[in-house]
């Protein structure tokens, strides 16, 4: 496993150059893994000739919050460009388990403490150098939301990996990602009507939730149902699209997160 290292965001203002992008509500910053992320992820991320791991952390201010993928009914989905990249021939995203949100009258999906996003990067000339190029599009939010762009390079040097990310950022990575992406005939679901149920072998944990998708990106929350304690499908929600679903993805507090799909859901990729 190979690492990307030796980071350096580009800069906010001309010749200026930062390690990490500071704003009102986040510290954001590319850096690469600590020394162990190679034997704690190896299970969860197996990386081959040609592929790198940095990772984007997202350091919020106490009272802030950020946008998972699919942000639920409010908040901005996180949109990463990094067509300025140079000998990269793609850079996968992939985002940890989220939390929920109440918005005034809705739910939004996202992140309240610090979040660690491992981004795999595949070169096209294995050997020759890479630089990194991201120019991160979120959503950044307390009382009041704030779109921010953040422009953010690395550069491979060498393979030293430095101590930039916590121990503890790594063994919750680690336990987010580590039951993988599993085939999306392996879970069932009731529907009916504009009532659609997941349909579990075992009582929902109280907390959970799942996140139901189709082709075209759109989603709903399947939430448990406080009247049904005793009801094995009990995370239900309403759906109203005749488009295939595509991808479920299940959150439950003491588990790591599954996501059941035949795609690449999950991720985020340059083509």
């Amino acid at each position: 496993m190979s690492v990307l290292c030796c980071i350096a965001p580009m800069a906010a203002v001309a010749n200026e150059t930062r390690t990490s992008v500071a704003l009102e509500g986040a510290t954001i910053s590319l850096s690469a893994a600590p020394s162990m992320a190679e034997v704690l992820l190896s299970d969860a991320i197996s990386l081959g000739e040609g592929e790198h791991v940095v990772f984007l952390s997202i350091d919020l201010n106490e009272g802030w919050k950020t946008y998972w993928r699919l942000p639920g009914r409010f908040g901005l989905a996180p949109d990463f460009d990094w067509q300025a990249s140079e000998n990269v021939a793609s850079a996968t995203v992939h985002f940890p388990k989220p939390s929920l949100f109440q918005e005034g009258e809705g739910t939004s999906i996202g992140y309240g403490t610090a979040t660690l996003w491992p981004v795999i990067i595949r070169t096209e000339n294995e050997g020759q150098p890479i630089d990194v190029h991201l120019s991160l599009n979120l959503g950044l939010c307390a009382e009041l939301c704030l779109p921010e762009t953040v422009e953010l390079s690395a550069s491979m040097i060498d393979l030293v990996a430095e101590p930039a990310v916590t121990m503890a950022q790594v063994f919750a990575l680690q336990e987010s990602l580590a039951s993988g992406v599993q085939p999306l005939a392996d879970v069932a679901l009731l529907h009916q009507h504009t009532e659609i149920a997941l349909i579990q072998d075992k009582q929902s944990e109280p907390g959970s939730f799942a996140i139901v998708e189709d082709t075209l990106g759109r989603h709903v929350l399947l939430h448990a149902n406080d009247n049904q304690a005793e009801d094995t499908e009990g995370l239900r929600g309403e759906w109203q699209w005749e488009t295939p679903i595509t991808c479920i993805t299940v959150i439950e507090p003491s588990s790591p997160m599954q996501v059941f799909t035949n795609d690449n859901c999950g991720q985020t990729q340059l083509p």
